[in-house]
C-alpha cells in the first residue's frame, strides 16, 4: 500500500504537474528558454527542501499531527491553486491526435529514448537510495534525529 500510494500516485502526479509547466513556460520564452526552465526547476528543488522541515517542525512540534498535515495541505492547495490560473497555454492545442499506444510503440524504437530511461532510472537509484538511507544510517551510529534530519 505504500509502494502504491507513495511511489506510484508520488510520480505520477509529478509528472502531471511539472512536464505541462515546462511545456506551458517553453511556449512564452524563444530567447532564455533554458534560463527560465533553470528558474522553474530550481524553484521545484526549493520547495522539497523547504517543505520537509516545515513539515518536520509542524509533526513533531507544539502544533501536532493532525494540525501539521491540514497546515501542509493548505501550503500545497494555495499554491496549486495559484498555479492554476496563472498558467495558461499560449497556442491552441495540436489538431493531429494519436493515441498512447501508437506513441508508445514509436518511443519503444527509439534508442535515445530507451537509453535517456535507462540512464535515468540508474541516476535514481544512485541518487535517491543514499539520501534516504544517510538520515537512518547517521541516526544508528548516534547522531542525533534533530541534527540528522537536516543531513
Amino acid at each position: 500500500q505504500v509502494f502504491l500510494s507513495q511511489g506510484i500516485g508520488s510520480g505520477c502526479a509529478t509528472g502531471l504537474l511539472y512536464i505541462p509547466t515546462m511545456a506551458v513556460v517553453s511556449q512564452y520564452f524563444r530567447k532564455r528558454c533554458e534560463l527560465v526552465m533553470t528558474f522553474i526547476a530550481s524553484g521545484a528543488s526549493l520547495g522539497a527542501v523547504v517543505h520537509p522541515i516545515m513539515l518536520n517542525n509542524t509533526l513533531n512540534g507544539r502544533i501536532g499531527f493532525a494540525s501539521g498535515v491540514r497546515a501542509s495541505a493548505a501550503l500545497i492547495s494555495s499554491l496549486l491553486f495559484i498555479a492554476c490560473f496563472l498558467i495558461k497555454p499560449r497556442f491552441p492545442p495540436s489538431k493531429a491526435s494519436t493515441t498512447f499506444l501508437a506513441t508508445t510503440k514509436k518511443c519503444a524504437h527509439d534508442p535515445a529514448y530507451i537509453f535517456g530511461t535507462a540512464g535515468l532510472a540508474i541516476f535514481d537509484i544512485g541518487f535517491y537510495y543514499p539520501l534516504f538511507y544517510l538520515q537512518l544510517d547517521l541516526t544508528m551510529h548516534g547522531l542525533s534525529t534533530t541534527f540528522s534530519f537536516y543531513s
